[in-house]
């Protein structure tokens, strides 16, 4: 009997001892899931701390004691005690933290992995407490080598059902790492030279300008990106999650992902602070959507009954905390005309409703709403009628000062409209819209960008180059690249700077490969985004096989 106690004690010890170091090891070193950043984090850290002081001072305490394992009758309780409490404590933190992470859908290994360790560091407790409720123990070598063959024992299995818990957990699949918040540095007016080079986890399918850089969307998930030293700040990714779409509100500091469960699952909203990247809350994707690219604004984003349906409605929740805050519906026989997430301003939403009140859609009424159930402005355009339905297309200024509407009517007229989407006053309309009231236009191989007060800036570009989706209209330069018959092998491009100013520059970018080609020429997808911090360039084109895929940073 005596050794059987002396078998348990020492499972009890490897156990208090395995479970201890696995909860160090989670609060450390395993990424913090979402549960388990800030307050959580520190909770989790400081209780594992506590946790091995515990640990170290009940042995102590007991050798001192000569070895008397069980408290003595005169009430020193402390250190067992102690170590149970905290071991409770540990266990609490990381149900309370998985639950939170489950919630999001993002239940964290750490959590996983320390919860699993408390209730060994528990059980080990009870087995030494039940091991010394009697004295004992023989001497002799054998019996030596069978201790140290169940501590061994004890200790294996301790950690391998931990590390087993943290691999079969729905977390182990998903990786969430969060950012302490930073400021936004300012957008470069111009660029001249590779200020970093990042090398990214999978392909990269879009950027946005978000936070201090970029929002990189990801084959599984999204990236964060820091615009000032090209370090990845925060990062969510989910294996075999198929990432459809990432966007980010007017101002970035909102960042949407959008993904499924591989390539015919259900699709679940995202809703991340751009700074942090700590979400805020998620959405299922069954909720009546507009498309792929949700409408958002600084406030707000928009989900919708099938718009052609009669009496469609619109709902705005806000992007912080998921309240609703008003719903729009379509009034009889009208319908919202080619809803675009470009109709969204900084604080704003217009809507388009055409109406067919008695047979024919002669006009166009705009509505604008903010935060409130009461629209800001109403606006009424009337156009031509024909057989057609006709199409609104918005064009809207990157810091939401001007909002314009291209109206291809029912007869095949085109109109445009320009507004201010805070008062709804008629302004100039603008196909290339930019901040601070200004636009551009191309003209014989140029950019031309003019200003509210009359004057015009130009810049020449060279014929292969792009302004628009794949190019850059800055304060001080516009920026766009060009691929050469070389790209493929070495993957490098070319980013084309014209300043304002006359001056010109060519900056090569490696931006990773080697790319695969389709039918003799390459998948030349090219991505030159003016972020806070750097001009970041990419490209979507697929590697080969051990390619690499890298994000630029220009200054």
């Amino acid at each position: 009997m005596g050794g059987a106690r002396s078998g348990w004690r020492s499972a009890g010890c490897a156990a208090i001892a395995a479970g201890t170091a696995i909860v160090l090891v989670a609060a450390w070193l395993l990424p913090a899931g979402l549960a388990g950043t800030s307050t959580g984090q520190r909770w989790l850290r400081a209780l594992g701390v506590l946790l091995a002081i515990a640990a170290l001072a009940w042995p102590l305490a007991a050798w001192r004691r000569r070895r008397a394992w069980r408290p003595a009758p005169d009430g020193r309780y402390l250190a067992p005690g102690a170590v149970a409490v905290l071991a409770a404590g540990v266990l609490v933190c990381a149900v309370l933290g998985l639950r939170v992470e489950a919630g999001r859908g993002f239940p964290g290994r750490a959590t996983t992995v320390a919860g699993v360790a408390a209730v060994a560091v528990l059980v080990g407790t009870a087995l030494v407490l039940f091991g010394a409720r009697r004295g004992g123990g023989g001497r002799g070598g054998s019996r030596r080598r069978a201790l140290v063959g169940v501590a061994a024992l004890t200790t294996v299995v301790v950690a391998g059902a931990t590390a087993a818990a943290g691999n079969l957990a729905p977390g182990a699949s998903a990786t969430s790492v969060v950012a302490d918040r930073a400021p936004a540095p300012a957008v470069p007016a111009t660029v001249s030279r590779v200020a970093w080079s990042r090398a990214m986890p999978t392909r990269v399918h879009e950027m946005v300008a978000a936070g201090t850089g970029v929002a990189a969307r990801l084959d599984d998930g999204v990236a964060g990106v820091d615009g000032r030293t090209g370090r990845i700040r925060w990062l969510h990714r989910r294996r075999g999650a198929v990432a459809t779409s990432v966007t980010a509100s007017p101002d970035g500091a909102t960042v949407l992902l959008q993904w499924k469960a591989g390539r015919y699952g259900r699709t679940q909203l995202v809703f991340l602070d751009a700074d942090t990247g700590r979400i805020r809350f998620t959405e299922d994707g069954g909720t009546p959507l507009f498309s792929y690219s949700v409408p958002m604004t600084d406030d707000v984003w928009l989900s919708s009954d099938d718009l052609l349906e009669p009496r469609a409605r619109i709902s705005a929740w806000s992007v912080r905390d998921d309240r609703l805050l008003w719903r729009y519906r379509t009034p009889a026989h009208c319908v919202v005309r080619d809803f675009l997430s470009h109709d969204t301003t900084a604080h704003a939403v217009i809507l388009a409703v055409g109406c067919r009140a008695n047979g024919v859609e002669d006009s166009i009424r705009f509505v604008a709403y903010g935060t409130g159930p009461t629209p800001l402005w109403q606006r009424r355009v009337a156009i031509p009628p024909g057989s057609n339905a006709p199409t609104v297309i918005g064009r809207l200024a990157p810091d939401g000062s001007t909002y314009g509407a291209q109206i291809n009517a029912g007869d095949g007229s085109a109109h445009q409209v320009g507004s201010d989407p805070r008062t709804g006053r008629s302004v100039p309309y603008h196909r290339h819209p930019l901040s601070g009231g200004s636009w551009y236009e191309r003209e014989d191989g140029a950019v031309l960008v003019h200003h509210p007060d009359g004057g015009t800036r130009r810049a020449a570009l060279p014929g292969s180059c792009l302004i628009g989706d794949g190019g850059v209209v800055a304060a001080g330069a516009v920026g766009c690249t060009t691929i050469d018959d070389s790209f493929a092998a070495q993957g490098t491009q070319t980013v084309q700077v014209r300043e304002f100013s006359g001056r010109s520059r060519s900056v090569p970018v490696d931006v990773g490969g080697p790319f695969q080609r389709f039918g003799g020429s390459v998948d030349e997808l090219s991505f030159l985004v003016a972020a806070p911090g750097a001009w970041v360039v990419g490209t979507g084109a697929p590697v080969t096989d051990g390619g690499t895929y890298r994000l630029v940073g220009l200054r």
